[in-house]
């Protein structure tokens, strides 16, 4: 049984609840290899390009974002409609790269989030997605609260966004596994394989696009080679942007998101797209000297970038900027210290109009 698990870092912690989920799961079925592409400190949609990029199959798709995903769009503006995009994206994805899996959706929460009387919309609104679409889920939420109550035992959290690796960590994959079982015993959602187009704005239906370094690079007609990159989590290929460097190509659609290979040295990318000139800055605060993690920046949830959005073909202008004024700083992400030397594009995410 081949296993896709999808999450932020509570499904990268070392001992953490993948360790007793693979435990239970190989109890009741045979053979299991479980992949693990998940990336912490980032939304959902960052799954997108890695579900596109990894190959392979999988029999199930676990998706743990929802702790991400209302961290960083819970206290926006309609966080349901954002949360309904992440949603329809990342199934988007699945249903494209692994048609034949099924997914399993998990609910867990930050510790300022435990306590059920405390409002979230991203919460709410997955929870009516997934029974509107058919689709089994964990809600480890309500579950933990069942048992421990309205208030966390210190045994639970190590930190506010993090549970321990102790009885946390086997509670978490025991209901994880028992999820994974009911989902592998019932009918695939059909609601949830017809998710073809996204919905941006009411009566707007779009296609996503997504382009990965190496098809930038050779349909841009670029003068370079890909960059190889790996580490304990992932293996990517990316466009190095240098200082003294500006790239030219065009791209089917609206660029939604930017995937990077992030590390020490990550400065602040210009993109000219259309009518748009954005600043963003790539350096991720977790990056360590030596090394690189995987991450993403959502466009979309800049609304001043948004307002120019085209979703016919578009000319992109690629270049290493001095830090602006005027920078798109999403969450977890910092300024260069001086010392930026070049940015490592993995890919991008687009929107097309559909033919």
């Amino acid at each position: 049984m081949d296993i896709i698990i999808a999450g932020g870092s509570n499904s990268i912690l070392r001992n953490g609840y993948i360790k007793q989920l693979t435990n239970e799961m190989r109890r009741h079925f045979a053979d299991i290899n479980i992949r693990n592409i998940s990336a912490g400190g980032t939304t959902s949609i960052s799954m997108f390009s890695r579900l596109a990029e990894i190959g392979g199959r999988a029999d199930l798709i676990i998706f743990e974002y929802s702790l991400n995903d209302t961290g960083h769009i819970n206290h926006l503006p309609d966080p349901c409609a954002k949360r309904q995009i992440f949603l329809d994206l990342f199934f988007h994805a699945c249903t494209r790269f692994f048609p034949e899996a099924r997914v399993l959706p998990v609910i867990l929460s930050s510790k300022p989030f435990y306590n059920l009387s405390i409002q979230n919309y991203v919460y709410i609104h997955e929870i009516s997605y997934y029974k509107n679409m058919g689709i089994n889920f964990v809600d480890a939420r309500q579950a933990l609260s069942d048992i421990f109550g309205d208030s966390a035992p210190d045994l639970l959290y190590s930190d506010v966004a993090h549970f321990h690796q102790g009885i946390a960590s086997a509670l978490l994959g025991n209901l994880i596994a028992a999820g994974a079982r009911l989902t592998m015993a019932t009918p695939r959602s059909i609601r949830a394989m017809q998710i073809k187009s996204v919905k941006i704005a009411e009566n707007i239906d779009l296609l996503p696009v997504y382009e990965s370094s190496r098809s930038i690079i050779k349909s841009g007609g670029l003068n370079v080679k890909s960059v190889a990159l790996q580490n304990r989590h992932v293996s990517v290929e990316a466009l190095e942007i240098r200082a003294d460097q500006t790239f030219t190509f065009h791209f089917n659609g609206w660029p939604i998101c930017l995937y990077f290979a992030s590390d020490t040295y990550h400065g602040c990318l210009r993109m000219r797209v259309g009518q748009a000139d954005i600043f963003v800055e790539t350096r991720h605060i977790d990056t360590i000297e030596g090394k690189f993690l995987f991450t993403s920046i959502p466009l979309l949830l800049n609304e001043s970038y948004m307002k120019f959005m085209d979703v016919s073909s578009q000319q992109i202008v690629l270049s290493l900027a001095n830090n602006s004024t005027e920078t798109f700083q999403f969450d977890c992400f910092e300024r260069s210290l001086g010392s930026a030397q070049g940015v490592k594009l993995i890919g991008i995410l687009g929107l097309k109009a559909q033919s």
